[in-house]
C-alpha cells in the first residue's frame, strides 16, 4: 500500500494485479470519513488518478456520497414537497422525462452523466422532434440537475453546457396564423344568436387563456366597473402519477403565473353579452330543477358543471365550419387579439402585455412581433419621409395559404398624390 500526505489518499495493490485509489471527501451522516475510489492498471496510471481526483475534489469539481440514479431523484424531486412549481409543469416534466430520458439515463447515478452524453441525446432527439419539444425536455433534465446540485449530489449542472435547439423552417407547429380582421368581422357576425356567442367573444375582447377562460366565476365580473379578474384557471388533463397511471378529473389552480392573475377592461358592449348570457343560464337552472349544479361558473354545462375543454372545442369546431371561416386554435385567438392590437399601433404593446398577462414587455414583442408586422409601421413612416408628396398604396391583402409568384418591377408603379 501506498500513503501520501494526509488528505492524499492511498494506492493499494489488489490480488489481480490492478489498483485501487482512495481519497478522503468529508464525513458521512455518522462522522465516519467518507472515500472516492476508482481503479487504475498499473502505479503509473494511479498515480496519475489520485493527482486528478484531488484538484477535482479540492476544486469542488467532484462530489461523494450516495450515488443516487437520475430517476429516482427526478421522482423525488417532482413528487415530494416540491411546492415552487406549478402542478401543470410538474406533470409536463414528468411526461417529458419519462418518455424521453428515463429509457436513456434513469438507471445512471446523477453524478455520473456528463454534458457530452445529454448533448448527444438532445442531438439525436432533434432529428425526430421540434426544436421547442428537444427544449422542453432540455428544460425539465435542467430543473432536475439543478436541485440535485442544490443538494449537493452533483458538482454542478451539465445541462448548461449543451446547447438549446434552434428552431427551424422544417419544424412541424400547432400554431396556426392569427384570424386577419376581416376574419373577426366574419366571426362576429356568425356568432349572433348562437351558445357560443359570449365565450368567443369575451376571449377575442381580452385575449384570455383558454383555461383562464373557462375557470371565471360571476363574482369575478364587475357589471358597475366593466372589469374581469382572473383569479384562477382550470384543466381537465389527467395527471401522470409515480406509478404510470393517470389521475382524471377537474382540476382548479391558480393563474399560470403572478402577472396572469391580472383585472382586465370590458367594452360595454361586451358587458350587455354577458349580462344576456348571466339570464340564458338562469333559465337553464330552472329548466334543469335539481339538476342543477350550482358551482358559480361563468360558462357551464346544461346542468351548471364546468365545461369540459374537448367538448367545447368540438362545438367550435363546429361552429367555424359552417360559417366557413379556417380554423384556429384557442390560443391562437390570443394571438389574434394581440397581433390586431399591434398592428394598429404598436404604441400600444405595454396595455397589450398587461391584458395578457405577460410579466414583460419583451415576452410580447417576441411572441407576437412576426404577426403582427410591426416592421411594417416603421418601414411605412420612414417612406413617408424618403417619398413625400407621394400616396402609398395599401399592398394587396393575400388569405393565408394562398401562395403567389413574385410581381416583376416593370408591373410596379408610383402613384403621385396630385395624379
Amino acid at each position: 500500500m501506498s500513503r501520501g500526505e494526509k488528505g492524499s489518499g492511498s494506492i493499494t495493490k489488489l490480488p489481480n494485479g490492478s489498483f485501487l485509489v482512495k481519497i478522503p471527501h468529508g464525513k458521512t451522516g455518522s462522522d465516519t470519513t467518507r472515500y472516492i475510489t476508482k481503479r487504475a492498471l498499473t502505479m503509473t496510471e494511479a498515480k496519475k488518478v489520485r493527482g486528478e481526483l484531488i484538484r477535482e475534489r479540492d476544486s469542488g469539481k467532484i462530489v461523494a456520497g450516495p450515488r443516487m440514479t437520475f430517476k429516482k431523484f427526478a421522482e423525488n424531486y417532482l413528487f415530494e414537497g416540491n411546492d415552487h412549481l406549478d402542478p401543470r409543469t410538474l406533470d409536463w416534466y414528468f411526461r417529458m422525462l419519462t418518455k424521453h430520458v428515463f429509457p436513456v439515463f434513469g438507471k445512471k447515478a446523477l453524478r455520473d452523466i456528463r454534458s457530452t452524453e445529454v448533448q448527444e441525446l438532445l442531438t439525436s432527439l432533434r432529428r425526430k422532434y421540434s426544436a421547442n419539444t428537444v427544449n422542453a425536455i432540455r428544460s425539465a433534465m435542467s430543473a432536475v440537475f439543478t436541485a440535485a446540485e442544490n443538494h449537493e449530489l452533483v458538482a454542478n449542472n451539465p445541462i448548461r453546457r449543451t446547447k438549446k435547439s434552434k428552431k427551424q423552417d422544417w419544424d412541424p407547429t400547432t400554431v396556426c396564423l392569427p384570424w386577419t380582421e376581416e376574419e373577426v368581422t366574419q366571426v362576429i357576425a356568425g356568432l349572433a344568436g348562437r351558445e357560443l356567442r359570449a365565450p368567443i367573444m369575451l376571449l377575442l375582447s381580452t385575449g384570455l387563456r383558454i383555461g383562464e377562460l373557462l375557470g371565471l366565476q360571476w363574482s369575478d365580473i364587475d357589471f358597475d366597473c366593466f372589469t374581469v379578474s382572473v383569479e384562477r384557471t382550470i384543466s381537465h388533463q389527467p395527471l401522470l402519477l409515480r406509478d404510470g397511471s393517470k389521475l382524471s378529473g377537474l382540476r382548479v389552480g391558480p393563474p399560470k403565473t403572478k402577472s396572469s392573475r391580472r383585472v382586465v377592461q370590458l367594452p360595454s358592449p361586451m358587458i350587455d353579452i354577458l349580462r344576456l348570457h348571466e339570464t340564458e343560464q338562469e333559465l337553464r337552472a330552472v329548466a334543469a330543477g335539481e339538476k342543477w349544479n350550482n358551482t358559480g361558473f361563468v360558462f357551464t354545462s346544461q346542468v351548471g358543471t364546468a365545461i369540459d375543454v374537448s367538448n367545447f372545442r368540438y362545438k367550435y369546431r363546429k361552429f367555424l365550419e359552417a360559417i366557413d371561416v379556417r380554423y384556429i386554435r384557442f390560443h391562437d385567438i390570443r394571438h389574434t387579439f394581440a397581433t390586431v392590437l399591434i398592428e394598429r399601433d404598436s404604441g400600444r404593446l405595454p396595455a397589450v402585455s398587461r391584458a395578457l398577462g405577460h410579466s414583460s414587455v419583451s415576452i410580447t414583442m417576441d411572441c407576437y412581433a412576426s404577426t403582427a408586422r410591426v416592421e411594417n409601421q416603421a418601414t411605412t413612416l420612414m417612406a413617408e419621409v424618403i417619398f413625400p408628396g407621394v400616396e402609398l398604396v395599401e399592398p394587396v391583402r393575400i388569405p393565408p395559404g394562398i401562395e403567389t409568384a413574385p410581381i416583376p418591377l416593370t408591373d410596379v408603379h408610383w402613384r403621385h398624390a396630385s395624379s
